[in-house]
């Protein structure tokens, strides 16, 4: 009996996949769990077996194609059977790009007005010299704007080339629009449309707030420079944050949460996602049980994600499952900045750089390095009553970072 193969949802939010390659060819054996496509999701590239043995037949979508979760893809048929002519689609519905379409040689044009063509008159036809024509063509001109001046409104060369003088002074007069100027045409990665279309998501569908609070870090520094002496590792900040994210989200389990219509879902583990920067675009890697990890597990954590990532090696393992995000550019010198929260999560939190500022202690100025951190949250979910306590915990856990050990 014939199985059909589909687009398999990889991930909850998952929509669409784009199809990388066909491991094995149409008409070729295969074998239950053989590898037969690899798909391409906002996460990560995935491979994707076969759920039963027999020939591969009837593949309805090339590499390179976006492909929507539950389309068929192809049919693994036992040997003999006869099988019905190719469809696609959800629920045998078959896409509008994989429609047959009628030959341009067979169109019908719907006759307008009359269904006998009327003849043009004569002083209504456009009448061109070939030189005019020729420079209209050359400049990319729309004769029908042009004025002629010759006889029975024929357009000549200085019809044109007044036309485009004209043009060039109202040009002249008014800056250039957008399309007007040079521009070098730059495809978007797979990873980047995904991304973008899900903070436009984001954007579009969650009433988002903002909380504030700076943290005096030289504890923290201190901390991390004793810590990264004693287990010789190059310990760093967003290690520190992490741990301290896990730790206060077990105390306001309505941050490390989603919303769910008439109903929010609060998480029983804490997995913190740590955004991270790559060639073509933005992944987010997940610290699973963040609040139970000592601080040398979450920087051996960090430091992994790091080589897998250099590689090109990250999965659905290490990229799914978050229930929390946490960014960090001040490695890179931003200030402070805010980020879009990441659906369908309730809350992001970022920090930007360390600086130098003269802070007074007992009457004197003294030296202090001191951070921003922002958390940006789904106003559903959480207010700011309730997301202010968890904020403060976390800063008093980053300057008492002794507490974290």
């Amino acid at each position: 009996m014939a199985v059909e193969v589909f687009m398999p949802r990889l991930t909850h939010d998952m929509e669409s996949g784009r199809l990388i390659r066909w491991l094995r060819q149409e008409g070729e054996l295969v074998r239950s769990g053989d590898v037969l496509f690899e798909v391409e999701t906002d996460k990560a590239v995935t491979e994707v077996a076969a759920e039963a043995s027999g020939r591969l037949v009837s593949i309805l979508f090339e590499e390179g194609q976006d492909i929507p979760v539950g389309a068929r893809m192809a049919t693994i048929a036992e040997e003999g059977e006869s099988l019905p002519p190719p469809s696609a689609g959800i629920d045998g519905e078959v896409p509008p790009d994989l429609k047959p379409q009628p030959s341009p040689a067979t169109v019908e044009v719907e006759p307008v007005g009359h269904p006998e063509a009327q003849p043009v008159p004569l002083q209504d036809r456009l009448m061109i010299s070939p030189v005019a024509r020729k420079i209209a063509e050359e400049y990319q001109l729309d004769i029908s704007q042009i004025h002629g001046s010759g006889p029975r409104r024929r357009i000549v060369e200085s019809d044109v080339r007044s036309h485009l003088s004209r043009r060039r002074e109202t040009r002249a007069a008014s800056p250039p629009l957008l399309d007007e100027i040079e521009y070098d045409e730059v495809s978007l990665t797979q990873l980047q449309r995904i991304t973008g279309q899900r903070m436009e998501l984001s954007a579009r569908t969650i009433p988002q707030f903002t909380l504030e609070v700076d943290v005096r870090m030289k504890e923290a520094e201190r901390a991390k420079d004793g810590l990264s002496k004693r287990w010789s590792v190059r310990l760093s900040y967003t290690a520190l944050i992490l741990k301290a994210i896990g730790l206060a989200l077990q105390h306001h389990p309505r941050l490390n949460a989603s919303f769910a219509d008439e109903s929010i879902r609060c998480y029983r583990p804490i997995n913190v996602g740590v955004a991270m920067a790559v060639p073509d675009g933005l992944i987010v890697p997940v610290v699973r049980q963040a609040n139970t990890l000592e601080l040398l597990q979450i920087q051996e954590k960090l430091d992994h994600f790091k080589d897998l990532a250099a590689l090109g090696s990250l999965g659905l393992n290490e990229l799914s499952g978050g229930t929390f995000t946490f960014s960090n550019l001040g490695m890179v010198g931003v200030d402070r900045f805010t980020a879009l929260v990441n659906p369908p999560q309730a809350a992001i939190l970022t920090a930007g750089r360390i600086q130098e500022i003269v802070a007074w202690e007992a009457g004197s100025p003294v030296p202090q390095p001191r951070m921003a951190l922002r958390l940006s949250l789904d106003h559903r979910v959480v207010d700011g009553a309730t997301a202010a306590p968890f904020l403060n915990e976390l800063k008093g856990l980053l300057e008492n970072p002794y507490l974290m050990l």
